[in-house]
């Protein structure tokens, strides 16, 4: 059976999560869906002063980028910079287009407190390490 991505999909996905961003203060933003002979891609990001949280989907979640500022982290490389990795429940590997979004609440409420209430600073210097000192799927934007 051929896969295609429904932006239906994206919008329950967001259902999950979304209660988090906004009891946060958090307010959503949700770019317009590209179209092409598969599906479409989607993409929202919740954004709060100089922090925002960007999801993408295409057939399930992909990636999730958190941001302050100029500077960008992925999900899981913040996460093993965190060392709090090994009890990340997102990414998942199941073929299910709404596994991610369960998961990704988990780590957001139990892993991710740094993000959300820690310092600016403590965010900006581990994105600003040198190229050869960040872990994998680091940057400065």
């Amino acid at each position: 059976m051929a896969r295609y991505s429904k932006p239906e999909d994206f919008e329950a996905g967001l259902a999950v999560v979304s209660p988090l961003f906004e009891s946060k203060g958090y307010t959503l933003k949700m770019a317009e869906p590209i179209w092409d002979k598969e599906g479409c891609f989607c993409s929202a990001t919740f954004s709060k002063d100089t922090r925002s949280v960007e999801l993408r989907h295409l057939y399930s979640l992909g990636p999730v980028r958190y941001r302050i500022g100029g500077y960008a982290l992925e999900h899981l490389p913040y996460l093993e910079a965190l060392g709090v990795a090994s009890n990340a429940e997102y990414p998942t590997f199941e073929d299910n287009s709404h596994a991610g979004y369960p998961a990704l609440l988990h780590d957001l409420q139990n892993l991710l407190s740094p993000f959300f209430d820690g310092p600016e600073q403590d965010f900006i210097e581990l994105a600003a390490r040198p190229k050869k000192h960040r872990p994998r799927g680091i940057r400065a934007v």
